[in-house]
Order: structure tokens, then sequence, then C-alpha cells
């Protein structure tokens, strides 16, 4: 049953070796733009999409389903199959496969051209410039270092002496061989170097092992092995591939847990353990624990939507990263006061994000892991259920931290410790419908408590370092993407050459300045004959995102037909017309204002001659537009 069961294990990690880049990214600089428009190409959005989403209604060369990033009964999510891009008219999302494989998979850009690399058979060969090339080589010796590193704690295993470590974790914690396959769980040997003398005799660098942890030096130059009678635990990274280990002792070690250090493929304080089996999981919240054994329970009793810090207290990034697949955490740390301490530290961060946090409340002296041991996965749970928002996960300590030895509680301090938690609370509508709850409680009027929860924040307020308040936010110029511009993007991305054979020579100062200098990109793709739809949207992503272009020009290009731009000759000439009356429409104007301030009646005469002249070329335009 165990070779079995460690044969799984070897092959499991034979599938993970990929190249990483602090938590598993891969530079774009890597992978040539080439290859990512064959990339794009070869994937049809139709079929990607269809894995997804059940699309049927059918108009013109657009299908339409359900979107998938927005509750909705009516179908607003559109795919255009002749221009391979898709867009939703409710929630505005759009864009070429790669975004919606990005959306969809919750993946960086470099990791959904991978993806999608993989789905169509394209081996992805990287970027040819020298030092590019030997980062990258490093990269994947690192990688296969690990991953010869997981062979040894597999081996290591499965020896006859590592029969203690399988009665633990078979017998004691009560874990399956299944699991254990699953997450890849070790065993590194009660030994001074044998892993390092492993990895050395396959030619592996005493610099790289000591980056990644596996080896160290003591100050009298001996060599040693970070991690001794240990069970490991491998990190994966959201795609699954092996980055780092951690490592819980068997013996009587001070540190009961240790970790890899960060290095060029690792950083834990950008990771979360699990993340890529929870990923995958399309639950309404996801689970955050402590560690690797509360993670691995709770997954093998049915909640596989948990993740777990790497021996950190959660970090920015880490609540960041949570942000990107869902909205909803359910923070299942340890009882004790230390784990109600980082409880507290992590719900800001995770608020910062817009996720709601709620807390789950266990028996003093438990973790997740004992709980569901102890009680079974369906008193978990109900405990998951019940589980206390944020605010009221708060004011339950304030509660405990103000109660007696005799079990009574002191109602003075606990309506201060109250009161200064409602003082911090943002929103006005939540501070008084918790001040009357804190009234009752304590039998006091609502009135009183809100008195004392405002004058506190208004002298917190005070008190505050100017830097550190809450600025008045400035209102921004609002923009408005001109018709005429799309019109013409348009008829560019159906026939480059309209850049030479329309009537007048476009120019960038043709549109409007905010777009100018992406105009500038797109003309000169145009006038090499390279600017195509998916370019376009490669362009719009790397666009100013604060002036809605995408989502000003996707619908447009949803709808429009080919026929409808009679030629594209034709409806190039006639945007073009348009852009220009625009701009000549702005410059009269900015000529008006000046003219409402002006005191010198020569220069009067001098501005309302440059208004003539704009008003004889606007009529001039217009006329030759009549007359075509």
């Amino acid at each position: 049953m165990f070779r079995a069961f460690l044969e799984d294990i070897f092959l499991f990690f034979r599938s993970v070796v990929g190249v990483a880049d602090k938590g598993g990214e891969i530079p774009l600089s890597f992978i040539p733009q080439e290859i990512i428009d064959e990339i794009i190409a070869r994937n049809d959005i139709e079929s990607v999409v269809k894995e997804y989403v059940q699309l049927d209604k059918k108009s013109g060369s657009n299908m339409f389903g359900l979107c998938p990033f927005h509750s909705e009964n009516t179908p607003s999510f559109s795919v255009n199959t002749a221009k391979n891009f898709f867009y939703c008219f409710g929630c505005h999302a759009g864009g070429n496969v790669i975004k919606f494989i990005q959306m969809i998979e919750n993946l960086t850009f470099p990791d959904a051209v991978l993806f999608l690399a993989k789905r169509v058979g394209i081996e992805v060969e990287l970027n040819d410039d020298p030092e590019v090339r030997k980062k990258h080589n490093y990269y994947k010796q690192m990688s296969a270092c690990l991953l010869d590193a997981a062979r040894f704690f597999y081996k290591s295993f499965i020896d006859p002496g590592a029969k203690h470590v399988k009665y633990y974790l078979l017998r004691q914690r009560k874990l399956s061989a299944q699991v254990l396959t699953t997450f890849g769980v070790g065993y590194a040997p009660d030994s001074w170097d044998s892993l390092s003398k492993y990895l050395y005799a396959k030619g592996y660098s005493e610099p790289m092992l000591i980056e990644l942890g596996l080896t160290r030096r003591s100050r009298q130059g001996t060599r040693y092995d970070f991690f001794r009678n240990r069970i490991m635990f491998p990190v994966f990274d959201h795609l699954g591939r092996l980055i780092a280990f951690g490592g819980r002792t068997l013996g009587d070690d001070e540190a009961k847990y240790i970790n890899s250090p960060d290095s060029r493929i690792y950083s834990k304080g950008n990771c979360l353990y699990a993340l890529n089996f929870a990923r995958k999981e399309k639950g309404a919240f996801l689970i955050l624990c402590e560690g690797y054994m509360d993670t691995i329970s709770l997954y093998e009793n049915g909640f596989k939507n948990t993740v777990a810090g790497l021996g950190t207290a959660l970090t920015p990034n880490q609540a960041r990263l949570l942000g990107q697949y869902t909205k909803k955490i359910i923070l299942a740390y340890d009882s004790d006061p230390a784990g109600q301490n980082a409880v507290l530290k992590a719900i800001p961060l995770l608020e910062k994000e817009q996720i709601e946090c709620k807390v789950l409340v266990m028996p003093e002296g438990s973790d997740p892991d004992d709980y569901i041991h102890n009680y079974g996965k369906e008193r978990f749970s109900a405990l998951l259920d019940n589980a206390l928002p944020a605010l009221d996960f708060r004011l339950l300590l304030a509660k405990n931290k103000a109660s007696t030895p005799q079990g009574s509680v002191n109602i003075l301090v606990y309506q201060d410790l109250a009161t200064d938690i409602l003082s911090g609370v943002a929103n006005a509508v939540v501070r008084e419908l918790y001040s009357d709850r804190l009234a009752k409680d304590i039998r006091v009027s609502p009135a009183s408590i809100m008195e004392v929860v405002e004058k506190k924040r208004s002298r917190e307020y005070a008190e505050r370092p100017k830097k550190e308040r809450s600025p008045i936010p400035r209102r921004k110029k609002s923009f408005v993407l001109e018709e005429s511009a799309i019109a013409y993007l348009a008829a560019l991305v159906e026939d480059n050459s309209i850049v030479y054979d329309a009537a007048e020579e476009v120019k960038a100062s043709d549109f409007q300045e905010e777009i100018r200098s992406l105009i500038e990109e797109l003309l000169s793709s145009a006038k090499k004959g390279e600017l195509t739809f998916p370019k376009l949207l490669n362009y719009l992503e790397k666009a100013d995102s604060t002036l809605g272009l995408k989502e000003r020009i996707l619908p447009y290009f949803s709808k429009i037909r080919n026929q409808a731009m009679r030629s594209t000759k034709d409806f190039a000439d006639e945007a073009l017309r348009g852009l220009r009356i625009s701009r000549l429409e702005e410059e009269k104007n900015t000529i008006l204002q000046k003219l409402e301030g002006e005191t010198s009646q020569e220069i009067q005469t001098e501005l309302l001659h440059k208004v003539n002249s704009i008003n004889l070329t606007i009529t001039k335009i217009r006329n030759e537009a009549g007359n075509e």
C-alpha cells in the first residue's frame, strides 16, 4: 500500500517542474511577442469560453451567454467570433482570449499565456537575449534542484527507518495515504548532511543550495542540512509548481516549524499554501488557516477551499492575492491569544481589499485540525455557518477582556473598549446599529453610547497627523471618447492601407490629446501593415485604464458590421472629417474664452478673424462630405 502511495508522490513531483519567479510568475520579457500572437491565433475564443460559459444566443458574429464575472439572469456576455474577443455589456469586462483566461482562472498575463500554450500544444520558446536566457536557465536549475530534494524526501519516507513518521501521520494525525499523496508530504531524515551529499552528487552548487534553504554552513565552516528529522510539506505556487518547503519537527527542536527562506523563485509574503487547490473551488468563500496540518486536515474532510499563510503573519500582498479569488474570507486561526492577535492584525488588511471577513470561534485551546478530529466535519461546518462578522468578533474579545475572574463583566471597562472599537468604524449606519446593540447589552440609552462614540471619533481625527487624514478626493476631468475616433480605428483594423489611401493623411493630432500617444503607436503599426485586432487589444490593455478606452471601444466593435462601413476608405474619410471638426471646435472654444477676457481691440479683432477662419474651414469640410 505504502509503495503504491509513494510511487504516486514520485509521479506527482515529476509533473510539477516549472520556471518560477518570486512565487511562480514567469517574467513577460521571457516570452517573444510572435509566440504570444500565435497562441492567441491558435486558441479560438469561442471554444475556450465554451469550456466555462454556455453560449447559446447568436446575433451575427456574436454569441451570448450569462457572464461568469458577475451575477445576472439575462445574458449580456458576448463573444465576437469574427474578431476573437469577448465583452460583457453588464460589468464591462472584455478583452482577448488571454484576458479571459486571466480573469476566469485568476492568472497573471504570463501564466495565462502558458496556460493557453499548453492547451494547444505550443512549446514556449523564451527570449534569446543572453542575459534573459542565463536567468531562465538558472531558474530551471533551481526548480530541478527542488524536485530532486522532493525525490530525496520521498525516498526517505519509504525507508524502513521512517516507520515512526508513517505511524504519526496515518495513526495519530488520522490522515489518509491519498491526502498525503495529494499534498506530496515527505520526510527529512535525522542526518546532518545526507540531503546535501545527495544534491552535490547531482551537480548542484553550494550557493544555489544555500539560497534555496536546503544547505547551511556553521560558523566553523561545517556543511549541514537545514531540514533534519522533520515531516516535509512541499509548497507550490498557484499553478502547482514546486517553489519551497516547510518542515515540522519530530524531535524536541525549539522551532516546531521551519520554512524555506525567500529566494529568487520564492517569496513567502507573496504566496499562500494550498492556493493551487483552493483557487479551483467555486464556493462562496475561502477558509484562511494558520498552518499546513490545519489545511490538509480540512481538505481531507471536504473543505477544499482552504489556504494558509507560510510561517508569517498575513501580509498586504497575501491579502491582495486573496482578493483576486474571493470577496469573503472565514478566518480559522487557533483560538489561543496568539491566534486571536493574528486575526486582529489580518482583518484590516483583508478589509482594505474589500474582502468581507468572518471569524471562526472555537473552544479555547483548539485549532481547526483538533476540532475536526474531535467533533467531526458536520460540527465544523456548523461553526463555519455561525462564524462571527469581524466587528462582532472584536467586540466579543473586548467583552472577554472586561470579564472578571468571577465570570461577571466590568461594564465600564467593556463600554470603554467597545466604544473605542466603534469609533474606528467608517460607516455611520454601522456605528449607529452596533451602538444600539451595545446599549441594550449594558442597559444604557443608545443616545449616550452614540455620543461617546462620536466624541472619541472626533478626538481621534483631530489628534491624527494631517498627512494621515483621508484627503478630500479631487474631481477628475471626465473623458468621453469620440465616436469618430472609434469608427476610424474600426476601419483601420479592417484595412491598414487606409493610412495612405484615405483622402488626407491622418495624424495623431486629429485625435483627443489624452489618446495621442496610443494613436501614434497604432498608426506606426498600421503603416507597417501589422495592426490586427489582437494587437489592438494588446495596445488597449497597456493604455491608461482610467480613460476607459477598452470599455468604450469593444462594445462598438461588437456591434459594427463590415457591410455598414460601405468601403473602409469611405468609412475612414467620414470618421476623419468628424475628428477634424471636433479639433477645430475645440480650438474655436479656446479662442472664444480668450476673447471674453481680452480688452485690447486690436487683439479682439485678430481673435475674431481666427474664429471666422475656423468656421469657414468647418463649413468647407461639411460641404465636401455632402458632395460625395
